[in-house]
């Protein structure tokens, strides 16, 4: 029979992971002082010393639009704003524009800056860099498109019940805590999964899983990354498994909804098994991982994350998740994750599955 009682050496590393998540994602509510309020559309929550419109675009007819800018393609400028529906102007009526918190910037000749905006006294733009590089003169007709950075802080809370199947068929009572902190030049984020109640079924499914990344922006789009993933789940008689990896990633699209990422990198991977033992192994291993979410109409949300482990064996993991959108907040999310391994221990499967229905509160 399987040692069922919760590894110590699991526990630390684990908590942490809680901890560290459950402050980036609440971190979100605490910063947002009261007479502040968030930015329009769930953009950026304003700093302190921050205006509460961070952009500001004057047009040829003297109006003056604040709020914050979301797009500008094919000609069209669009902003959203907190007292009405978002407001499309054209690019060739725009004759000033400021913006205190920084976009991204996609000129003609396909060039790319992340950085604030303001206008010259001679209607030239003056784009200063949010890497504190000098700052780059262009003419209005230069810029192709501007696109709204993501929300500076995102968090979500699910509760939902899991059906596993591979190792064992399970139903079983599911949490999971996601936290986001994204500024000009760093993300750092944090996820955080667990079987918390076995419902209908005396066989042991208990897992939790985490993962922590920080990428650094070394260019608007391409970012150096540092993640630790830890994952405990019985069901694989997988005791602890410890990921830690160094590596390169690019944005192919970021949009204050929509992401698709794709990384690169090297670490250590270590398996620790709680009753093979003899299976246990740490080896340097490389990383990859495509990212992607894509957001639809009338509140759906598609997401997609895998990840993949090659050493002398490979371990892949693909998390998909679609969310529907019921009121503010509150979303419907139905989630599916696969583990393969080509090596697993000899009491599991080489595949596993899990899907998860709950419902979700994002803050």
């Amino acid at each position: 029979m399987k040692n069922t009682s919760w590894p110590s050496r699991f526990t630390v590393p684990v908590l942490g992971l809680i901890a560290v998540t459950f402050a980036i994602a609440f971190s979100a509510t605490a910063e947002a002082a009261p007479g502040q309020g968030q930015a329009a559309a769930g953009f950026q929550t304003p700093a302190p010393n921050r205006s509460t419109t961070p952009h500001q675009v004057t047009t040829s007819d003297g109006s003056v639009i604040e709020g914050t800018i979301t797009t500008m393609q094919s000609g069209t400028l669009t902003m959203s704003t907190r007292f009405s529906q978002p407001v499309s102007v054209k690019q060739s009526s725009v004759v000033a524009i400021e913006t205190s918190d920084a976009i991204e910037i996609v000129m003609s000749d396909s060039r790319i800056y992340r950085g604030t905006m303001s206008t010259g006294a001679d209607g030239s733009i003056v784009i200063t860099p949010a890497d504190g590089s000098a700052p780059v003169t262009v003419t209005w007709a230069n810029i192709a498109e501007l696109w709204g950075l993501p929300p500076r802080w995102e968090g979500s809370l699910t509760f939902g019940l899991s059906e596993n199947s591979g190792n064992t068929e399970t139903l079983n009572a599911n949490i999971g805590l996601e936290g986001k902190r994204t500024d000009e030049s760093n993300r750092f984020s944090g996820t955080s999964s667990f079987t918390i109640i076995e419902t209908f079924s005396s066989s042991d499914a208990r897992q939790a899983s985490g993962s922590l990344q920080y990428d650094h922006y070394l260019r608007p789009r391409l970012y150096a990354h540092v993640t630790e993933e830890l994952t405990h789940d019985l069901k694989q008689d997988l005791s602890v498994q410890s990921a830690s990896h160094v590596g390169i990633g690019y944005d192919v699209v970021e949009r204050p909804h929509s992401l698709l990422s794709v990384e690169l990198g090297v670490g250590l991977l270590v398996n620790r098994y709680d009753v093979d033992t003899s299976a246990d192994d740490t080896a340097l291993s490389g990383r990859g991982a495509v990212n992607f979410t894509i957001p639809f109409n009338h509140g759906i949300t598609l997401t997609d994350d895998l990840v993949f482990f090659i050493h002398s064996e490979s371990h892949v993991t693909n998390t998909a998740a679609v969310s529907f959108k019921l009121a503010s907040a509150w979303a419907l999310k139905v989630t599916g994750k696969l583990q393969v391994s080509s090596d697993p221990s000899t009491l599991a499967d080489e595949w596993d599955h899990q899907t998860v229905m709950g419902v979700t509160y994002s803050f």
